[in-house]
């Protein structure tokens, strides 16, 4: 019996000191492998990114600089990343193995590996983040070269950091086929900083703005844009273009375009430039209201030297131009009969539209429309 309880001893005492040393490294190891469960492929991705990067021969300095930040004391971030993937991997191995299982848990191979991974964490935790923000750069020049090389055609915008300007010509929407589309100009100036566009239904309105607009970020982005010459200052852009209403908030058309251009004023008193776009502005009131909170907003965001584009069919509106200090000015886009056809040319015009095309829209589906 006591050769039996002696011969026992270090099974029992291995036990004890093995349920002391998980108890005490536990709830660490634990931690340590929930935070890498299930990540591997992930991390070999990464790893083909990077190496994609710290392979590639860059002939300019600022990509090879940008490409030095994927190191650490000389090691590429993709070799650290494989040796993390690696552990990861052998982890999720063990304890999907049923024959390695056993054996797995008698090593302690779970704490082995939080141990190395825990490592590795302190030797590149820090420098992570900047790899994946370094990889992010990479993709974003990327992805403007790609825009660039797609579309030879585009210009690179001119920048004007002292002056607030919008300068744009022959300005062509880039998801337009360029057989097609039809090319106008833009130029916003202190002198003018604002353009009033009138203009019959489907003339061209709303894409115009929208011309405009994404050429702008566009430029913003360091990308090229669809146009002959383009000239920007570096604004920050707001728009009321395609307002909805909402049933989950209860709120109307109309009063999600007032909230939106309640934002606007208050974008305008913060430091640079604004440059706003508004599509049919206060269209879901009545024209005598519209007048006056138009050319009230107009004056307020003029006043604290913000730009931009607004569009009605409300002529009234059109007079706005002329009460502004500095003046905006006036361009419509008009259709024209040809028998029963309606023609747009989608040119943009200076002046004011003189007349509408609704009736004549609703005579060329087949509504008789009774006049006086």
């Amino acid at each position: 019996w006591f050769g039996t309880t002696w011969g026992g001893l270090p099974f029992l005492a291995s036990c004890i000191l093995s349920g002391m040393y998980f108890s005490y490294l536990g709830p660490r190891v634990v931690r340590v492998l929930g935070s890498v469960e299930k990540i591997s492929e992930g991390l070999n991705s990464y790893a083909s990114l990077l190496e994609r990067v710290e392979t590639e021969s860059f002939q300019c300095e600022p990509l090879k600089n940008l490409r030095k930040k994927l190191e650490t004391e000389g090691t590429p971030a993709s070799e650290e990343i494989r040796k993390l993937a690696k552990w990861v991997k052998k982890l999720e191995d063990g304890n999907r193995n049923v024959i390695l299982f056993p054996f797995a848990r008698l090593m302690f191979w779970s704490t082995h590996l939080a141990m190395a991974i825990e490592g590795w964490r302190e030797r590149n935790g820090e420098a992570v983040l900047g790899w994946i923000d370094t990889l992010a750069e990479f993709e974003t020049l990327s992805s403007l070269a790609a825009h660039a090389y797609s579309n030879p055609d585009n210009v690179f915008p001119e920048f004007e950091p002292k002056e607030a300007i919008l300068e744009g010509v022959s300005l062509g929407h880039p998801l337009m086929d360029r057989k097609t589309c039809v090319r106008n100009s833009i130029r916003l100036t202190q002198e003018t900083p604002l353009v009033i566009i009138s203009g019959s239904n489907m003339s061209g309105k709303s894409t115009y703005m929208r011309t405009v607009g994404t050429n702008t970020v566009l430029a913003l982005i360091g990308a090229t844009v669809h146009a002959s010459q383009f000239r920007v200052s570096p604004f920050r852009i707001a728009a009321s273009i395609q307002i909805r209403d909402s049933l989950q908030e209860g709120i109307s058309k109309f009063y999600q375009e007032i909230l939106r251009v309640r934002e606007m004023i208050d974008l305008s008193h913060e430091e640079g430039p604004l440059l706003f776009f508004i599509d049919e502005i206060f269209q879901g009131t009545n024209s005598h209201d519209r007048r006056i909170a138009a050319q009230s907003i107009m004056k307020k965001l003029v006043r604290e030297g913000a730009m931009g584009l607004i569009s009605t069919h409300d002529l009234a509106l059109t007079q706005i131009a002329e009460h502004l200090l500095p003046p905006g000015k006036n361009f419509h886009f008009e259709d024209r009969m040809e028998g029963d056809k309606m023609i747009f040319d989608y040119t943009m015009k200076e002046g004011v539209i003189e007349k509408g095309n609704a009736l004549n829209l609703l005579r060329s589906i087949g509504l008789e429309i009774e006049e006086g």
